[in-house]
Formats: C-alpha cells, structure tokens, sequence
C-alpha cells in the first residue's frame, strides 16, 4: 500500500532537484556500468552501486572510481539478496536517510534464466527441463522491489533480455509493472534495439520504466503551464 510518508519523500525529492541539483542513482547489479556510462553522459551522479562479482565490480572502479582509493566502501563488491539498501547508505556514510539517498534506481538484473542461450546452458548442466525456472537469479527482481520500497526513487530503469516475456509461460515485466503501480509509480515496458541508436550491433534489449506519481504530477503542471502561456501569447499577438 502506498504511504503518505512515501509520498512526502518524493515531494522532497523533487524540491531538491527543481534547486538544481543532479539526480542521484544506485545501480544494481551494476557490471562494468553499461548503465552507469549512459547515466552519466546525461548528466546524473552515481551516488552508489551494488555488484556480487568480484572482476565487474573492481571494472566499475575503475570506469567510475573518480579519483577514489581502491579500499574505500565505494567499491566494495556487495550481493543485493544479502545487502540491504540500509546497510549500504551506512556503510558508505551518507548524510540523508535510506529512503532520501537516491533518485533513480537502475537495475541490469542478470538473464541466464530467462534468455534462451542461457536456459539451454542451465538444463545441460542441471540435466533438468525446468533447470532455468529453478535458478535463483530468475527471482531477483522481486529483490529489486525490496530496494525500491527501501529507496522511493523518482524514476526506475530496469534492462533485460526479451525472453523475459516469457519465463515459462510468465511475462515477468508485466509483474513488475503491476507491483510498482501498486507503489505509487506510472510504470511500462518495451524492446528497444540498439542498431536504432547509433550503436553498430543489432541488438534488442527489453526495457521497464517507471515514473513516481509525484514527478508525473509536476510534467502535468509544467505542460499545462506552457499550454496556457503560449495560448496567451497568441492570442496577444
């Protein structure tokens, strides 16, 4: 159920980025930062990632350490399904609480199970049809709503492949989709391929957005206040 304090949280949150201010994201299951690159070419702060495998983790370091020491918490190498968004914020000694430490939320959640490639590998190696439906990591996203109800971000980003759809007869975004409306988010889906982009490879990727009530509230009053001032000035031209 959707909170007044929840509510309160985001309002906040849009005060503080109307000042000026560059939204802040947590990356989960961050890799190298495929996300995180495109992030920060548009102008975002990676205020935080989280990563289980050790290589992609000290990768990300390097891509995104910005001038910090190896041994700082920033890039310490953390599982999400053990590491909660609270242990996180402490350990990395932020000033703002849990829930008003982040503004985004973006997740390349991994796609062994749900990808065809990767369920053929899972049922050679299991010996079992159903080795993908088994395979802890196809559960993730249901973590990944744990970090959004613990962080209350603006806006949620999360990519996968487009077998997802389908996980063994499931449409998994759809779920998603369903839980963050539930939580006060104008949430939707779509495949978009990279080779539309600039990006020398065809490649689809499927792709959940969502958007807190409260933000789209603002781009409603903002398109309605642009209306009425070009109307206005029409009409005195």
């Amino acid at each position: 159920m959707f909170h007044p304090d929840q509510r309160r949280i985001r309002s906040n949150k849009l005060s503080r980025l109307s000042s000026g201010a560059p939204p802040r994201v947590l990356e989960i299951c961050s890799g190298c930062g495929g996300l995180s690159l495109g992030l920060v070419g548009a102008g975002f702060e990676l205020a935080a990632h989280l990563e289980i495998d050790r290589e992609a983790a000290e990768s990300y370091f390097l891509n995104f350490g910005c001038g910090r020491a190896p041994d700082e918490p920033w890039a310490t190498r953390r599982d999400m399904v053990n590491y909660s968004a609270q242990e996180l914020v402490s350990d990395l000694n932020f000033k703002t609480g849990t829930a008003a430490s982040f503004d985004v939320l973006a997740a390349g959640l991994p796609c062994q199970a749900f990808a065809r490639i990767g369920r053929s590998k899972l049922r050679e190696i299991a010996g079992k049809e159903d080795a993908f439906q088994r395979d802890p990591r196809a559960a993730l996203y249901r973590r990944f709503l744990d970090y959004v109800h613990d962080t209350q971000p603006l806006a949620i980003i999360i990519e996968n492949v487009p077998d997802i759809l389908n996980f063994g007869g499931h449409n998994v975004p759809e779920e998603i989709c369903d839980a963050l409306e539930a939580a006060g988010y104008q949430a939707a889906y779509t495949i978009l391929n990279a080779a539309y982009y600039g990006v020398p490879q065809v490649r689809e990727r499927l792709f959940v957005l969502a958007i807190a009530t409260e933000l789209c509230v603002c781009c409603k009053h903002a398109h309605n206040a642009v209306s009425l001032n070009a109307q206005s000035i029409a009409t005195t031209w």
